[in-house]
């Protein structure tokens, strides 16, 4: 996670060493020790001896364990306790494959070759070939031209497509049905936690639920107790006949869609699914940091819980590596809202992984539907390698249909489609990567790309060659402020100001009405939009002592097209450009040569900083 503000850093004494974590005969892995200093498991591989050759199932394992060390690849217990499985699936496939092989120096780039193919055969998903490379990679020993070959065959992913995203309506419903799922495993554990307060303090009400399980007799308070202390229900609750249980489940609000009595105080799986892909639909963030979220990584930073506070986020995406590994994000309002009932409702699953010796800070945990889960204390799921537990369980509950009456399935890839599609801006990766990856290939953004550009072409060249803002000779002014002509427009007050440099703006022209801005945006009101605009804006007037400013400018923006030419944001400054040299060109050659000599360093930082948008209001 990442360092964080005021927190204390504790460093290793001089003698301290890191104990081993390869056994002496190099089969077992373990115990590794996350980030944040949680047990990542113990690996034994001597399951794979003697049908696999030592040979080849040491090296890997040590690669394992150098992928999973300090700085390595593979940095959480989920990621090592997929890999170990990936390494076990490979060695038992390649050793099948060729029974000769007894050494990971003789594998061959035509032995992993015909490992690829075979795998490429009959799966889609390229996940198997990818953290195969990775383990080949870590592990010494490998041939060279092996690794070439490691290298050099890439499995692309399945084309989703543009087509794989949601359409707004489908979007709502989708969002809509998280929501209620959501909220309702709230108010369940909210209720339920409640009582077990007035428990613990000794207050529960006389008049409390209670039931008679075989030879027991539980007070809803003490039967939460028991479930808050041990994660588990009493035995004398699973020994009881069905008709004796309904009762509990009723008071605890277990019934609907045969809720697991466990969940009056913890959320199940299908319901981390629903708070997680919510997330995901009010952020657009990736399936992997949504599960890691952690409470330590996130800081409220202004106003009180539940009332307009906003929180401060880190983001861990290790693959990225050390120098972007963790991205700040702000969550406001909804997002906020949305983040305390999250904490909220995991709450009292972390309290019982702390009784049980099990402290976690992650936000998601959830109960484990299956009679045994490899997360801590075998009562509860932290290890999301993916949303399948969670997600299966909410499509049989959930049943959602699509525009055109086919059954909806809620994936993370295509509520983050969905969510660049609707905003349109990098989060959690570069604009470059939101164009070409998610924005290109979207055929809604396309066609309305498309409309845009057929209707904006015309109306971007006209607009600037119409050449709104006015254009005055220094001369007409003063005839104009001395009553000896009238200009257009111009009162004999305005002609003085301008000519004082009392209606000077930002954008290289003076204003005649500041207060009555012909934008609608502002709605007649005060003038806020950028001063760029007043390239284009009828207030403004446009004299030869504002050339010098001008052919700063432009000479900037042209400067700053060049730089993002065969970007994303290429043709950003297009527009002012080409209003700023319409105007430039009403000048004479002889006024325009006289303003380029008389350009000065602070003209250059005016321009400068109009467009980092240092002028602007908003």
């Amino acid at each position: 996670m990442s360092p964080g503000r005021n927190r204390r850093i504790s460093f290793p004494e001089p003698d301290d060493e890191r104990p081993p974590i390869l056994s002496a005969d190099g089969l077992v892995l373990g115990p590794l020790i996350e980030e944040d200093g949680t047990d990542m498991g113990t690996y034994d591989f001597r399951v794979l001896l003697p049908d696999c050759p030592r040979g080849l199932v040491v090296p890997l394992v040590a690669g394992l364990a150098r992928g999973a060390g300090p700085g390595g690849r593979w940095r959480r217990r989920a990621s090592v306790r997929q890999v170990a499985g990936v390494l076990r699936t490979f060695v038992r496939e390649i050793a099948r494959l060729y029974p000769q092989l007894d050494s990971i120096e003789r594998l061959s780039p035509e032995m992993y070759r015909t490992w690829f193919w075979e795998v490429r055969s009959r799966v889609t998903w390229p996940g198997l070939i990818v953290i195969v490379r990775g383990l080949l990679e870590e592990t010494d020993g490998v041939p060279r031209e092996t690794l070439q070959a490691v290298r050099t065959l890439r499995a692309s992913k399945p084309n989703h497509g543009a087509s794989k995203r949601y359409t707004r309506s489908e979007f709502r419903r989708i969002r809509s049905a998280l929501r209620r799922s959501a909220f309702a495993g709230h108010a369940r554990v909210e209720s339920n936690a409640a009582h077990l307060a007035l428990y613990l303090a000794g207050e529960e009400p006389d008049d409390a639920p209670r039931w008679q399980l075989m030879d027991e007799v539980f007070s809803k308070g003490e039967f939460l107790a028991h479930l808050a202390r041990t994660g588990r229900l009493p035995d004398a609750y699973l020994g009881a006949e069905h008709v004796e249980q309904i009762p509990v489940r009723e008071s605890l609000g277990c019934v609907a869609g045969g809720v697991d009595a466990r969940a009056a105080l913890f959320p199940t799986a299908s319901e981390a699914f629903a708070l997680a892909a919510l997330i995901a639909c009010e952020r657009g963030w990736n399936h992997a940091s949504i599960m890691a979220l952690d409470l330590d990584a996130v800081e409220r930073v202004v106003g009180v819980a539940g009332r307009g506070a906003t929180y401060r986020i880190e983001l861990d995406k290790p693959r990225r590596g050390s120098g972007r590994r963790f991205g700040a994000q702000i969550l406001t309002r909804r997002q906020a809202r949305l983040w305390e009932l999250a904490v909220a409702f995991t709450q009292p699953a972390r309290d019982t992984l702390a009784e049980l010796g099990h402290p976690t800070t992650q936000l998601l945990v959830a109960i484990s539907q299956a009679a045994g889960t490899t997360g801590p204390g075998g009562v509860f799921i932290t290890d999301w390698l993916t949303q399948s537990p969670g997600s299966l369980a909410w499509h049989r509950k959930v049943e959602l249909a699509a525009d055109d009456g086919t059954p909806l399935r809620v994936t993370f890839l295509r509520l983050r489609k969905t969510w660049f599609g609707m905003h349109r801006r990098p989060n959690q990766n570069t604009g470059e990567v939101l164009e070409q990856s998610y924005l290109r290939n979207d055929p809604e953004v396309v066609e309305l790309a498309l409309q845009e550009a057929e209707h904006g072409l015309t109306d971007w060249v006209e607009g600037a060659k119409e050449g709104m803002v006015q254009r005055i000779g220094t001369d007409d002014l003063a005839a104009a402020r001395d009553g000896v002509r009238d200009v257009p427009g111009i009162s004999q007050e305005q002609a003085g100001d301008i000519l004082s440099g009392r209606l000077e703006t930002p954008g290289c022209v003076a204003c005649l009405d500041i207060h009555h801005s012909p934008h609608p945006a502002d709605d007649g009101g005060d003038c806020t939009v950028s001063p760029l605009i007043c390239l284009a804006c009828p207030n403004a007037v446009s004299t030869p002592a504002h050339l010098p400013k001008q052919l700063a400018l432009a000479e900037v923006l042209k400067n700053a097209a060049a730089a993002l030419f065969r970007t994303p944001r290429e043709g950003q400054y297009d527009l002012h450009l080409l209003r700023l040299r319409s105007l430039i060109a009403r000048a004479t050659p002889a006024e325009i040569e006289e303003a380029r000599s008389a350009i000065t360093a602070e003209d250059i930082d005016n321009a400068e900083r109009l467009l980092r948008r240092e002028f602007d209001v908003w």
